[in-house]
């Protein structure tokens, strides 16, 4: 009689993914389900520009109260923005990003408390640093900007590791995207004016022609009507055009 041939190998599991690197650095799999992975390079880097941003705003904060000077009014105007782009980007994970998880894995409510708490006291260090730095309470603007930056490495990260994976493992590219459709419906345009350039900003020229390429040519247009006021609010804020 003869031996049958052995079963083809079986794909292995997805392994959660532990950093932007190893996202990018994933190969197509010949999956033989009509399902593949979304692209969650974006939803990284906007993590990754959050946390830059935060440090970048202590250390300024910081400077100035070891020079004993008042905070600039060009830095209180570019926080307003940013507090704004926090504020939104977790109002969008409440409303669309992490329902959708919760319908989809019966383990969600296992991250659910986590990212819950992490985003309540993140509202209240955003609120209470925008309060010192209008009363120029220099000393608490930048203990709550030190607390701030450690907050946004300490949950950001959590998403990364925790969070990331999730999407990964559970929604196909079709799904994700269609996600990231209803967050930038829910972006209230007049924040787009800061986020498109800040963004922008915080993208090395590979990551800024990457994201050129497939975004609509509304979004090349916004960045270019706001990129010179953004650059010229951040020189005056920071010292340095970033």
């Amino acid at each position: 009689m003869t031996t049958p041939p052995a079963p083809p190998n079986r794909l292995q599991p997805l392994q959660p993914l532990q950093s932007l690197q190893s996202l990018q650095s994933l190969q197509p799999i010949q999956a033989p389900v009509a399902t593949d992975r979304p692209d969650l390079v974006l939803y990284l880097t906007v993590h990754r520009a959050l946390r830059e941003s935060a440090s970048q705003l202590a250390r300024a904060i910081e400077a100035h109260g070891a020079a004993d000077e008042p905070v600039p009014g060009a830095l209180v105007r570019w926080y307003r923005g940013y507090a704004d782009e926090v504020l939104t980007h977790h109002r969008i994970e409440d409303e669309i990003l992490f329902p959708a998880l919760a319908q989809r894995i019966d383990t969600y409510g296992e991250y659910a408390p986590t990212l819950t708490a992490d985003h309540a006291e993140l509202d209240v260090l955003l609120h209470a640093l925008t309060a010192a730095l209008e009363q120029q309470d220099g000393a608490t603007a930048a203990s709550l900007a030190r607390e701030l930056s450690s907050h946004l490495d300490e949950h950001l990260g959590y998403e990364d590791d925790e969070i990331v994976p999730l999407f990964v493992r559970h929604f196909s590219e079709e799904a994700f995207a269609a996600l990231n459709e209803q967050a930038t419906r829910a972006t209230p345009p007049r924040q787009l004016l800061f986020s498109a350039p800040w963004l922008m900003s915080m993208m090395t020229d590979d990551e800024q022609r990457t994201v050129l390429a497939a975004a609509p040519k509304a979004v090349h247009l916004l960045w270019i009507l706001t990129r010179g006021r953004y650059r010229r609010l951040t020189a005056r804020a920071f010292g340095t055009a970033t």
